[in-house]
C-alpha cells in the first residue's frame, strides 16, 4: 500500500518527491518472481527495502495504460 493506504498493482504509476518528483512503474520480474519499481527519467530500478522505502513515501497516481501521459520523458 502507497502512504494514504490504497493497495498497488503491477502497472500503477507511484509519484514520489525527494529531490525531485519520481514517477515510478510498478513491474513484475519473472526471473526474480518479484515486483520492482522503475523511474525511466532517471534510469534506476529498485527492489525490495529501496521498492518500500519509495511506496512508503510515494501515492499512487494512476496506472500505464490509463495515464500513459504521466510517463513522458523529461528533457
Amino acid at each position: 500500500k502507497d502512504k494514504n493506504s490504497t493497495e498497488i498493482y503491477e502497472g500503477d504509476i507511484i509519484e514520489e518527491y525527494d529531490d525531485g518528483v519520481y514517477h515510478w512503474v510498478v513491474k513484475w520480474d519473472n526471473e526474480c518472481a518479484c515486483f520492482y519499481l522503475h523511474e525511466q527519467n532517471i534510469g534506476e530500478t529498485f527492489y525490495l527495502d529501496d521498492l518500500i522505502s519509495v511506496v512508503s513515501k510515494g501515492k499512487v497516481i494512476g496506472n500505464i495504460h490509463e495515464h500513459p501521459h504521466l510517463l513522458k520523458i523529461e528533457n
